[in-house]
């Protein structure tokens, strides 16, 4: 940590001192306690989150309720833009309206170290706004008004998921398939500059209302906003182990048929890791402290907190202070709500970050701005037959395609803006490819005279790869 701290805050003043501190303390363990807010109020209370369903929340979020807490979230968020700029800001000071981020495709994740050191106040500043950060890709021409922001976080995106797989990806793919820090990934100083930098970049596409398709652990939701680690968690993340460890210490008797099992006694200690013969102690002692009935859900709570956050609380502590950097908890959870109105949970940001799961073409068609069907009503039924035949990775395709994400924000196409909308190119001839203005969101199809014609262009277009060259 010592050594790396030049690196996060070499450029930095006095004026972040306090931040640059908290930031340390974090990082040295004061995370631990913050992580550990799991604490549960009695035994009856795991038992009955057990038999919840884990996906519910995602399948039936009320996306207009979810809406309402997003435009909340920006008016406090705005809030505080202007406080921080009234202190730090001289008045007579030149505020920008833009940052401008030059990328390199072949290198897409270093721009995630050029988010850790860019300028706080001006990413405050800019990023709600529409066009407030621009985007231009090395050896390509292309103006942004929208486009190659979406192109660009989706390309982000796309690269964190491609170097998972990978011996030194930023994030590995942990239970479940949700992407988690690689663990020990903080003790080089590349890695914890991008871990904080991509703690920015989620921030940035929250406020910029661009989801991407990054499916990142529910912990690091969770710890963004103070939420306890439930049951539901563990079941969702590991379910072996919350079968066989969690549920069956809850049974009467628990603690004395696990040690039965395990031919020893249960200590205040975690799970032993592959190849070694003791675990982590849960707490200053806890070898020596044995669990017992009236115990063991305190002990469970520490050994749940410990599976989940125990490998990578280092990478967390620096992925969540990148994100409160530009979206701090004070406006992420409102204080003194009104009656009635609900606070921000972990899966209204997983939701407002990722965007929604899959995509409603019976809503796609019913929110397109469609200018073929009146000059060719059959090319564009056809447009709609097609896409009904595609599944739901080129259905993706196609509007990555036109607008330069694959994903659409949490309320739906109605939510798009600009709308999708399809055009016709009758100066072009059926041998062209369809062409697309991701800035406008909009599909260009030339007059194609077979739907299997349509097909093939289309599916041709989709798959020849990205790039913003004159055609």
């Amino acid at each position: 940590l010592r050594c790396c701290e030049h690196v996060l805050f070499g450029a930095c003043g006095d004026a972040d001192a306090r931040r640059r501190e908290r930031l340390l303390r974090r990082a040295r363990g004061g995370v631990r306690a913050h992580l550990r807010r799991s604490e549960l109020s009695n035994e009856q209370a795991w038992a009955r989150t057990l038999r919840r369903q884990s996906t519910a929340e995602v399948q039936h979020a009320a996306v207009g309720a979810l809406m309402e807490k997003w435009s909340r979230l920006l008016q406090r968020h705005q809030r505080f833009v202007d406080q921080v700029e009234l202190v730090q800001v001289p008045v007579n000071a030149h505020r920008p309206s833009a940052l401008h981020l030059e990328v390199d495709r072949g290198r897409v994740l270093d721009s995630l170290t050029a988010l850790a050191t860019a300028n706080r106040v001006a990413l405050l500043r800019c990023a709600p706004r529409p066009r407030g950060i621009q985007i231009s890709f090395v050896g390509e021409d292309g103006s942004d008004w929208g486009g190659l922001f979406r192109d660009w976080a989706e390309s982000v995106a796309y690269a964190l998921r491609a170097a998972a797989t990978s011996d030194n990806g930023l994030l590995v793919q942990g239970s479940a398939g949700f992407l988690v820090p690689r663990p020990g990934a903080a003790c080089t100083e590349e890695a914890t500059l991008q871990l904080f930098g991509l703690g920015r970049f989620l921030a940035v596409v929250l406020l910029s209302n661009s989801p991407v398709d990054l499916c990142l652990t529910r912990i690091f939701f969770k710890q963004a906003l103070h939420e306890r680690v439930t049951a539901r968690d563990v079941r969702l993340l590991d379910a072996d182990f919350s079968e066989h460890r969690v549920k069956a210490l809850l049974q009467p008797d628990g603690v004395a048929a696990m040690e039965a099992l395990l031919c020893d006694h249960l200590t205040f200690t975690g799970v032993p890791a592959k190849g070694a013969t003791e675990g982590d102690e849960l707490l200053p002692g806890g070898r020596h402290r044995r669990v017992t009935e009236e115990n063991k859900v305190e002990y469970l709570d520490l050994l749940v907190e410990h599976r989940l956050v125990g490998d990578i609380r280092q990478e967390l502590a620096y992925l969540c202070e990148g994100f409160h950097d530009l979206m701090p908890r004070s406006v992420l959870r409102a204080e003194g709500t009104r009656s009635g109105e609900r606070d921000l949970a972990a899966v209204d940001l997983e939701l407002l970050i990722g965007g929604l799961p899959t995509l409603d073409l019976d809503e796609w068609q019913q929110h397109c701005v469609d200018e073929v069907v009146e000059a060719n009503p059959q090319l564009s039924a056809w447009f709609w037959e097609v896409l009904r035949r595609y599944g739901p990775v080129d259905q993706a395709k196609v509007l990555s395609f036109a607008c330069g994400s694959g994903r659409v924000p949490v309320s739906g196409f109605a939510g798009m803006s600009p709308p999708f909308r399809i055009s016709l190119l009758g100066f072009q001839t059926p041998d062209n490819l369809p062409t697309a203005h991701t800035c406008f969101n909009q599909l260009c199809l030339p007059p194609y005279d077979t739907q299997e014609q349509l097909h093939k262009k289309l599916s041709t277009a989709i798959h020849a790869g990205g790039g913003f060259y004159v055609v």
